[in-house]
């Protein structure tokens, strides 16, 4: 009988049972606090237990990794901040024109030194067993501009339809801008206190470029400062 916010509330509520607290989430559509939580707990109904483990075999990022890491440090909420919505820019295109553009973009992009190079690099860490150095370089300011470059520079170089690469690029754009709303607002339950957020190398820049204008409450930690 939980409406959105009596879920999320409920879901928040540290007093009542874990079991109650992880069906709370799921009324709140965020299956993936759900599956965080229930990691403590065996004391699920068997409808809950199945649905969230059908989530959690689709192998989602915000579960796999967000979700390993939130585990490992103690937290006890996810919180979804993407939008794939691209925006208004990209509502009048012709569906079939855009996946086109798009599928085209993607053949470019895996023929990219960039992506190449990555795709090596972090295999060699993964066999080594240590990430580390490969995050410190990916976040490099030369190593975010690159990427930039890739995400957004492809909708305009390569000769496709200019109006599908305008829109896609302002598609683009508009994202982050979403992103960085939605996480702006996130830091504001938690005052004072850190915000651990983790994105797809390319929104990078343009969510530190969103985040570090007007916002004299808010500090941006480098990677740098995670060491050790």
């Amino acid at each position: 009988t939980w409406d959105l916010w009596e879920a999320r509330e409920a879901g928040q509520d540290r007093t009542r049972e874990l079991s109650e607290r992880v069906v709370a989430w799921c009324a709140a559509f965020e299956p993936y606090t759900a599956l965080l939580l229930a990691r403590r707990t065996s004391a699920l109904p068997a409808t809950v237990r199945a649905a969230l483990a059908a989530v959690d075999a689709g192998g989602d990022e915000r579960n796999r990794v967000a979700g390993e890491a939130a585990a490992r440090l103690g937290l006890e909420r996810l919180h979804p901040f993407d939008d794939h919505g691209n925006g208004a820019a990209l509502n009048d295109l012709p569906e079939a024109d855009f996946e086109e553009f798009i599928q085209a973009l993607h053949a470019e992009a895996r023929h990219h030194p960039m992506v190449a190079g990555d795709q090596a690099e972090v295999g060699e860490a993964l066999e080594r067993g240590d990430l580390w150095p490969v995050w410190r370089d990916r976040n490099s300011p030369e190593a975010v501009a690159d990427s930039d470059d890739l995400e957004s520079g492809f909708f305009l170089k390569h000769g496709h339809p200019h109006e599908l690469a305008r829109a896609a690029l302002a598609g683009w754009r508009t994202r982050n801008l979403l992103m960085a709303g939605r996480l702006r607002s996130i830091t504001g339950g938690y005052p004072g206190a850190r915000v651990l957020a983790l994105v797809g190398h390319a929104h990078k820049g343009p969510l530190e470029a969103a985040l570090a204008t007007d916002q004299w409450d808010l500090e941006i930690a480098d990677i740098s400062e995670l060491d050790g």
